[in-house]
């Protein structure tokens, strides 16, 4: 799917936070929207709880708990995609 402008702002407030927050730990200047971050190792389970965390604060949505999955938080794609569907509801 196509991200749109609104999907392009929030990919890049995502990134931001991932590359600096303390708890992600990464020793990197960019994140690729489509890739892994679970997956590969860049993210374990604390900095999972940080990231949502900051989406909560930073986008005004309650994660469910049903969508803590790695459907969902495997690519800042992923988890833009999962921010459309709070925005739409």
């Amino acid at each position: 799917m196509t991200m749109t402008d609104s999907d392009q702002q929030a990919a890049s407030r995502i990134v931001a936070h991932l590359l600096g927050d303390a708890d992600t730990c990464l020793s990197r200047k960019e994140i690729r929207s489509d890739e892994s971050l679970v997956s590969s190792g860049l993210l374990d389970s604390v900095a999972v709880c940080g990231l949502v965390r900051f989406l909560e604060e930073e986008f005004g949505v309650g994660v469910l708990p049903e969508d803590l999955s790695l459907e969902h938080f495997d690519t800042v794609q992923s988890i833009v995609a999962l921010l459309r569907t709070y925005r739409a509801s």
